[in-house]
Order: C-alpha cells, then structure tokens, then sequence
C-alpha cells in the first residue's frame, strides 16, 4: 500500500492537539510507526518538541501511579523513537537535549513494571540511535548498568518476551572490543548463566506463536559472544549441550516468518555462524545439528545471494563427513535427508544449480559417503560382515563374538578361562605393562567397537589393492599395518611396516604400549598356519587418536579382480587416489544399483538400500549354511 502524506492542515491540528489530548497524542505516535501514512518532513521538528514536552515533567511516584500519565510518556518515547534514523542524524542537539528526560521516564517506567513490549522496542530503537549519532550519551557506567538492568528482566518472568530487552546492552558492547568482558564482570563473572538465559530465551521465543519474527536478535546478539574473546564465555558455549538444537531451532523460526524480510536473511547468518562454529566440535553436536534442521538452514544460507555464506556452507558440509563414521550420525544424517527429500516444497536438483560451484562438489561427496556409510552399517548390523578371532593360545579359529578378550590390555582373544590362564606367563609382561596406561591413553576404548568393525569392513573390500600396494613398498603381510585417518577428508588410507625400526609407523608406535602389544601379537600370529591373516588396524577420528587394533581376516585370493571406477569408497591412499574395491563388493553392487535407476527424492524417501543390505544379509547367509551342510 502507497504511503500519504497528511496535508498541513491535517498535520497542525494534530501536533497542537497532541499537546494536551491523549488520544492525540497516540495518533501521532501511531502516524510516525505507521506504513501507510506519514508525517510531512517540515514538521517532524515540531512533532520532537510536542513527543519532548511530554517527558519535561519531573519524575515523580504521584506521576507514576497515574495511569494515564504513563500511557502519554510511553506513546512519547514511541513516537520519538519512530522519528528514527531519518531525522536524528540531522538533528544532534535535539537528541542530546531529549536524552536525560527520555532516561528518567524509561527507568522510572522500567522499574515501575508499568511498561509493555511497543514501549520497550522503542528503548531499542532509542539506544541504538544514541550509538549511531552519539555515543558519548551511552558511554558510561550509568547507562551501561540501566541497559543490564533491561537485559535481566523481571526475575518472574525471566524467559517473557515482552518483560526484557536486548537492544539497549547490545549497542552498548558494540562501542569497544572489551565492553563484553566488562558486561561479565558487572553480571558476576557467571558466563554459565548467561549462555543458558540466552539460550532459554532463544527457545522461548521459538516456540511461540506470538513471536512469529523468530528470535533475530537473540541469535544477533548470540553470535556477537561466540565471536568474543572471553574466554569464559566461549568455554561456555562449548560446554552447553543444548546450544546446536536451540540455534537450529530459532532459525527454523526465523525461516517460517510469514514474510521473510532482509533483516531475517541477515539473522538467519549470524545464526549459522554460531552453528558453523559450534555444530562441528564433537560427533554429538554434528547430530544434533542434524537432527534439528541444519541441512535446510545450510541451503538457505547458501541460496542467499545477498548475504551469501559460500565458504562457510561448504566448509560445514566437509567437517559433517567426519561424523559419518558414527552409526549415530549416520542415522541422523539419513533422517535429516529424508526430511528433506519429503519437503514437497524442495528439489534438491533445482537447489544445487544455484549454490557455488565449490558447495555443489562438496555436498555430492557429503551424499555419495552418506550412502555409502549408510549402506555399510545396515549390513554390519544385519551380521553381514562378521568380525573373525583366533585363540592366543590354542589358536582356534571363529567369530570374534565368540572370544573373551584379556580384561588387562583388552585386545589378545581367548576361547575359555583356560586356554587365557595357560598363556599368562607369556602375555603377562605386556599385558601389565598395556593396562597401566591404556585408560589414560584410551579411556573410551570399549565406544570403538564400531570404529573397529567399520574400519576392518573397509580393509577387506579394499584387501586386493592393500596387497598390491604392500608388494609395491615391499611391506611383507606379516608386518602390515593398516592407518585409517578418518579426521580428513576424503579418509586416508595409508599402509605401513609395524616394526619399530620402519619411519613410516613412528607416529603410531611412539610412547604407545598398546601399539607394540599388538604389533607382537600380530607377528606371533602371522608366524603360525591357518585360514586367517592377522593385521594391525590403526585408526583415528574425532574422538580417538591413532587407536590400535588386533585384527583377522579370512584370507582372500590375491589374484582376484578389482573394480576399475568404484561408487562406493571414500578412502584415498597417500596420492589421493580412490581405492578399488574387489568386483563381488556387496557395498558396491547395492549402491550401483540404486544410483542406475532411482532419484534423489525416491533414495532418501524410500531408502532403497535398507532393502537391498536385508537382501544381500539374508542370501550371505543362505549360502553359509549350505556350505556348513556340504
């Protein structure tokens, strides 16, 4: 709708009626807050003067019990407020003149508790003109505790939208670097308490109806801490679990505004700059970021041309794929997709062409591990690819389930109480030496059950070109050790020589107990007959260091055939090349078949390869027992 202007007639008999009449007084703040009609420029000095006049009486409790008395100064600091950035540029003393009366009234109102929300977005409005056009009326310890004072609220209803403000105390950190740590201080030094009041708030705010804006300035003035360089605060941050969901969840606010306006694009930034900070510390925050919408947050940021985030989108998408050798993560980055795939309103086709070359490539290796990942634990958890043992002692041969593990170094696998008390002379040293630092080194060591499976998984589908590369080196298999460095990506897949004399294994043996246990045991092994070839397995990832592990695999035949252009594997060797899978790969042929004939929608909607792992689960074992009855 068209903005009219009133005609001088209109204005005159308004601003000298609004000088005693109240219902005056709100048209003529109403006329400066409205869209649709406007005040002639020539008289907005003199509706200052008139909005002014209403604050020149002094502050006093008669005044404030009068309810009427309150309603006229709060529609004057509304209107002044609305005369805005227009007007107070161009006219420095008047604000100057206006200031101390407007500071009397707002704290008198304030700690009167006769406010409501307009009254409270005009203070906002005030402050942040103050720093524009004159700092030195907000620069002091008088106004940097009133605008505190505004940010705390009322203590009964701490998280109620319309009995705080953050505005005020937002412009006053933004006039020097070491405002924020002197906002803690004044605040009692409590960083914990102010994430979490932040934080609830910003949930608050979310879920309400009323509030359909979302939280713009919470999540502003959020990530105006996450960029601070108090320790204590940032510490905080780190250490808040539910920061990654409650940001997600604001934004998602944001996002479903009715009228996505500029200042929603620009928050929806700042947000992800939290998100981006924070969602990609630990595996967990990565699932609950994926949990809680961030793939529709990324795209959206990443669309935005006019606010555009490319290298942080891009950046985020890479870090995610470190997660996905977690089934947790996997799971949630599955669910993730297929809201995504279910949104009637996305096409993932449509999106990619218009989001950065560089997204664009990094978001289709995101997808292409995701399937992969996704595809190997269902198979893993559908017994698909059973992890083998062998006795130290006796030297029989079955699936690892079927061990005991030495309760000392956690690693050497025995088939009964005897045959583990018949090797203990033998094992004892190391095992003792092993178990006096293996909780310091490894304290979540039982967690990496699922790194161990997953990375054993990988080395046999790849067992036909980790045997070529060997012979390349001239590693001898009896020596061979397997690094599968999943904090990079693509994951690094790197072979080397175990023994202590070898450079290429410094990194992993050094000051690692653990890693020489297995390294003896690996060759003891090895020096025997049998069905299985023994390996050390390091692995490392978000959570772990350079893990050993003791591993088995029944032998495969080193002519066999690999494939030439492998879907499915996202381990690079040291050169950065892909590695081949063998041609009878079930993670190859599951994935070959759906990429040939199914789109992107149907893939995450449907899940094809859930289906497909069931299959190729059920016909292993089929041909298992037949074998066991022949």
């Amino acid at each position: 709708m068209a903005r009219r202007e009133l005609s001088n007639r209109e204005a005159i008999k308004l601003l000298q009626a609004a000088r005693t009449e109240e219902k005056s007084l709100n048209d003529l703040a109403h006329l400066l807050t409205s869209s649709t009609r406007d005040l002639p420029e020539r008289y907005c000095t003199r509706a200052f003067d008139v909005l002014h006049s209403r604050l020149q009486n002094p502050v006093s409790q008669a005044l404030l019990d009068d309810s009427k008395t309150c309603r006229s100064v709060m529609a004057s600091i509304i209107g002044l407020s609305a005369l805005g950035e227009d007007f107070y540029p161009n006219h420095k003393p008047l604000l100057r003149q206006c200031w101390p009366d407007f500071i009397c009234w707002a704290k008198a109102i304030f700690r009167g508790r006769k406010y409501h929300g307009m009254f409270l977005h005009a203070l906002d409005t005030l402050f942040n003109e103050a720093a524009a056009v004159d700092i030195e009326l907000i620069d002091n310890d008088d106004m940097f505790d009133f605008t505190i004072e505004l940010w705390n609220g009322e203590e009964e209803g701490v998280l109620a939208r319309n009995r705080y403000t953050l505005g005020p105390l937002s412009a006053i950190l933004d006039l020097h670097e070491y405002q924020t740590e002197k906002f803690l201080t004044k605040i009692g030094s409590n960083a914990a308490i102010l994430v979490q009041t932040l934080l609830s708030r910003i949930a608050a705010v979310s879920s309400s109806e009323i509030e359909k804006g979302g939280p713009a300035d919470l999540l502003i003035f959020l990530n105006k801490l996450s960029i601070s360089s108090v320790d204590k605060i940032l510490d905080a941050l780190i250490r808040s679990t539910d920061l990654v969901p409650i940001v997600c969840h604001g934004l998602i606010a944001v996002l479903d505004a009715p009228n996505l306006t500029t200042m929603h694009r620009i928050t929806t930034g700042y947000g992800f700059n939290v998100l981006a900070q924070f969602s990609i510390t630990c595996a967990e925050n990565i699932c609950k970021a994926l949990r809680n919408g961030i793939l529709r947050i990324i795209f959206a940021v990443e669309t935005n041309k006019s606010r555009n985030r490319g290298e942080r989108t891009t950046q985020v998408i890479h870090l995610f794929q470190r997660g996905l050798v977690f089934d947790y993560v996997v799971s949630a980055a599955v669910a993730a997709m297929n809201g995504l795939a279910n949104k009637q309103n996305f096409d993932l086709t449509e999106t990619l062409r218009s989001v950065t070359p560089e997204f664009r490539a990094e978001w289709m290796r995101f997808e292409s591990l995701l399937l992969e990942q996704a595809t190997i634990f269902k198979l893993i958890n559908l017994g698909y690819a059973q992890e083998s043992g062998i006795c130290a002692s006796c030297r029989k041969t079955s699936l690892r389930k079927d061990f005991k593990k030495c309760a000392g170094c956690g690693n050497v696998l025995y088939c009964s109480m005897t045959c583990a008390r018949n090797d203990w002379s033998r094992h004892k040293v190391d095992c003792q030496t092993v178990s006096g630092s293996i909780q310091e080194c490894f304290p979540s060591l039982d967690f990496d059950r699922v790194a161990r499976r997953l990375g054993t998984l990988q080395v046999s589908r790849c067992w036909l070109s980790t045997i070529s590369r060997a012979r390349d080196r001239a590693i001898p298999l009896s020596h061979l050790g397997v690094f599968l460095d999943h904090q990079s990506c693509p994951f690094k897949f790197n072979i080397f020589d175990f023994r202590e004399d070898n450079l290429d294994c410094q990194h992993v043996l050094k000051e690692n107990y653990l890693a020489r246990l297995v390294a003896k045991e690996v060759e003891r092994v090895n020096q025997g007959e049998g069905s299985y070839h023994c390996f050390m397995l390091v692995v490392s990832h978000m959570g772990m260091q350079n893990v050993p592990y003791l591993v088995y695999l029944e032998e495969v035949n080193a002519e066999g055939a690999q494939t030439n252009n492998p879907r499915s594997t996202y381990y690079a060797d040291e050169n950065g090349r892909l590695l081949a899978t063998g041609t009878h790969d079930a993670v190859e042929d599951i994935i070959s078949r759906m990429l040939s004939n199914t789109n992107w929608r149907a893939l995450w909607r449907e899940k094809p390869f859930e289906r497909l792992a069931a299959q190729f689960a059920q016909e292993k074992n089929l041909i298992k027992r037949r074998e066991a009855l022949h």
